[in-house]
């Protein structure tokens, strides 16, 4: 979980500073949602999902590759403002230890729809990628608040697995714990993401 905060705080730093300046790479990397592993994999200048080539990608401060998606599928390096109209941005960041998948969606209009103050959809995954740790969580962002819907975390799946019924009655300290810290840490991240795509993207 420590290893997350900090992830987040980096990726905090992003903010529209990103340049297009690819480098090779033939880095692979297995990326857990809760449901599936997809395969992720550095090629050239391009990022590949699974072997399907998503575009280019886009270097940030020589650590971070990035690559953001509209819903028709066209790729944007530091020039994802130009979507403004789009209602659905995938945003993927990589580095060597961890990475992070989230989407934002709305069907009127991602910008539209939040600069009305009205509520846009939002999905997120991150994975540390030498241990396997994974978190997921899905919800709502406005202008003045935002709310996680659903979460969940390596941790917190296996738990409810093997202690399901205390798991379910929350009646087991380790498990309301481990809750607990997997909540602090998305209301910081969403915070983040709220500060770091919409309020600057929809600017």
């Amino acid at each position: 979980m420590k290893n997350f905060i900090v992830f987040a705080v980096l990726a905090a730093l992003l903010g529209g500073c990103a340049i297009l300046r690819p480098t090779k790479s033939d880095k692979e990397f297995k990326f857990y949602d809760g449901n599936k592993t997809v395969i992720y994999k550095f090629a050239g200048e391009d990022l590949y999902e699974n072997g399907k080539n998503l575009g280019v990608y886009s270097i940030d401060r020589n650590e971070f590759r990035m690559l953001v998606l509209d819903e028709a599928g066209k790729s944007y390096g530091n020039n994802y403002k130009s979507a403004l109209n789009a209602k659905r941005m995938k945003f993927y960041l990589f580095n060597d230890e961890r990475a992070m998948v989230f989407s934002i969606w709305h069907k009127d209009g991602i910008c539209s729809v939040y600069n009305a103050g009205r509520y846009v959809n939002f999905d997120y995954i991150s994975n540390m990628l030498k241990d396997g740790d994974w978190l997921y969580a899905d919800g709502k962002i406005s202008k003045s608040e935002s709310s996680v819907q659903n979460m969940s975390s390596k941790t917190l799946s296996a738990y409810k697995n093997m202690n399901f019924e205390k798991a379910v009655d929350r009646k087991d300290t380790k498990y309301i714990a481990e809750e607990l810290a997997v909540a602090g840490f998305f209301k910081k991240t969403i915070d983040g993401l709220k500060t770091m795509i919409l309020d600057d993207f929809c600017r």
